[in-house]
């Protein structure tokens, strides 16, 4: 499903490439901050997925405030005052649900793979790009002063992830 298909009473969400996500980096890094936030969970290193090249950490919660911040600013300025703070929250839910379901795809046609090749599959993640990853690069400063918890984060995809051979320093995004 995606953005165009999702509509509300009173509007329908446009596109996610047609968004600006990184218009606020302050905003940026807090919704990072909550999607990568690891408190709520244990044994990260153990998730399923985790032994191929790349693994995908999508949280099951996301703090609802700043989601809704975040995601209000990216619309179009004439629709932030036309979708109702439900409905975005809605929105992100429906998005960050396709995200789940394709990165569970992609595990499960990797496991056939028995972990080679993993290159070459298919991983349509617009969600990822849109909502993670571009912002993070747009605005990698602010984002990796979030200092994550690289020993619990260390094999999830996300901004800074990527370690140098050093410790102490981190490759940004």
């Amino acid at each position: 499903m995606s953005s165009a298909a999702i509509s509300f009473p009173s509007w329908a969400p446009p596109a996610l490439p047609s968004l600006n996500f990184s218009s606020n980096c302050t905003v940026a890094r807090a919704f990072l901050q909550s999607w990568f936030d690891l408190g709520h969970y244990k044994g990260v290193g153990s998730m399923p997925g985790h032994e191929y090249n790349v693994t995908f950490w999508v949280p099951t919660t996301v703090d609802a405030t700043i989601t809704e911040t975040y995601f209000r600013e990216a619309l179009p300025r004439e629709l932030q005052a036309v979708a109702s703070y439900g409905e975005i929250l809605e929105w992100e839910r429906l998005l960050r649900g396709n995200y789940t379901r394709a990165v569970g795809e992609f595990l499960r046609l990797a496991a056939d793979l028995n972990g080679t090749e993993t290159d070459s599959l298919p991983l349509d993640i617009p969600y990822y790009y849109h909502v993670i990853d571009a912002p993070s690069r747009a605005c990698n400063g602010t984002v990796c002063s979030l200092g994550f918890d690289w020993d619990r984060l260390g094999d999830v995809n996300g901004p800074g992830v990527r370690k140098a051979a050093s410790p102490s320093m981190v490759l940004t995004l």
